[in-house]
């Protein structure tokens, strides 16, 4: 008994020996290969280990299979069939993580379809991943394939459904084929899953367009939560207060884009015009500092003078004299303003018919000067006659 057991252990040992000593050649596993990687092994477990590509009876395909080295033969470990074009990517030393470094630096050289190419080997190696897809989608974009780019921002959304990055530029893309409802609905989900100023501003102007005008307002007043100082929201806030007769708010937010940028001329006409039927702390050294600053824009200066024509005939004074030196002083310059504002406070107030009509009657008079101007430069197509 003792003999044989020492036979057995001289026969492993021996065995172990060969194993070790003696790997299998990679010859045997050349016959219609395409690519071979050949490397060292454990001897414990693999004496060398091999993985082979080889042709598959579909064209489009290769198949790759994995070997392992015992006692001097090869026995196959698994197998798997990808697409030929993967075929340097599967025998690359370069990692998921090196792929989507090589991306990055490619799309800031703006090498779109270069980025592509590693954004595809990347996802060879995690085909689920989210921020290769998301990448892809936008390379395709700026490529023009749209088709494509929605493709793969509706796989990155399906890989990870709380993705607001995919929810926000499949929005987008419906954006610019006017399909505002989808835009909605993904703009929608995009905020729930990560609130921004810019996609609530977004989701405010996409309200209006649908004629929800209080979502809009409520979507503005969440931008400007989360950014308080934007200047456009306030203004386009402002407007949409007016519009719903809320003329104080109206001059709280007209006065927060005026205070944020006096540079902007808009911010203090907004706010001076709704000074005009609201009580603000609107001050004469502010519209004097205002004329000094744009003293040279003529254009601005015709804004002031007419609003403050205005605020004479609503304090009931004349205005007649006033009204020729405007016409003097800014004839042929366009009056770039909208008095719809002005006349829909004036319509629904409370002031009696004849006061109303007095305000009216030098409101049209500016109405009345765009109109001919309008009517005095409007383009003729090519090719019409008068």
């Amino acid at each position: 008994m003792p003999y044989l057991l020492l036979i057995c252990t001289v026969l492993l040992l021996a065995m172990s020996v060969f194993h070790k000593l003696f790997p299998p050649t990679i010859d045997t596993l050349k016959p219609n290969y395409l690519k071979l990687e050949h490397k060292d092994g454990n001897a414990l477990l693999c004496s060398a280990t091999a993985k082979v590509a080889y042709a598959n009876s579909q064209k489009e395909l290769i198949t790759i299979k994995s070997y392992c080295g015992i006692l001097n033969s090869w026995q196959e470990v698994s197998h798997i069939n990808i697409n030929k074009k993967h075929l340097d990517t599967e025998f690359s030393t370069l990692t998921y993580t090196d792929y989507m470094t090589q991306a990055e630096a490619q799309k800031k050289d703006g090498q779109y379809r270069d980025c592509i190419q590693s954004l595809e080997k990347a996802i060879y190696h995690r085909p689920n991943s989210e921020e290769a897809y998301l990448q892809l989608a936008h390379s395709y974009k700026h490529l023009g394939d749209r088709a494509l780019s929605l493709k793969h921002y509706h796989k990155a959304l399906a890989i990870n459904p709380a993705s607001y990055q995919a929810h926000r530029g499949i929005a987008h893309m419906y954006l610019e084929d006017e399909a505002y409802q989808k835009a909605h609905t993904h703009l929608q989900r995009s905020l729930s899953i990560k609130p921004d100023a810019q996609s609530y501003s977004t989701l405010a102007q996409v309200e209006l367009i649908l004629g929800k005008t209080e979502q809009a307002v409520t979507s503005f007043e969440h931008s400007l939560n989360e950014e308080n100082n934007n200047t456009l929201v306030l203004n386009k806030l402002g407007l949409l207060y007016w519009q719903k007769h809320d003329y104080k708010k109206a001059a709280d937010v007209f006065e927060r884009a005026y205070k944020t940028s006096p540079e902007d001329s808009t911010h203090l006409l907004n706010y001076y015009e709704i000074s005009l039927i609201e009580p603000t702390p609107l001050s004469e050294q502010e519209k004097d500092n205002f004329l000094k600053m744009f003293s040279d824009k003529k254009s601005v200066l015709m804004v002031f003078h007419m609003l403050h024509i205005i605020e004479k005939s609503i304090r009931q004074e004349e205005t007649f004299a006033l009204q020729q030196q405007w016409s003097h002083n800014y004839a042929g310059v366009k009056l770039n303003w909208s008095l719809s504002q002005i006349l829909s406070w004036l319509n629904t107030s409370t002031l009696d018919e004849e006061r109303k009509f007095s305000i009216k009657k030098v409101i049209r008079f500016f109405i009345a000067y765009q109109q001919a101007y309008n009517l005095e430069h409007q383009t003729i197509p090519t090719g019409e006659n008068i």
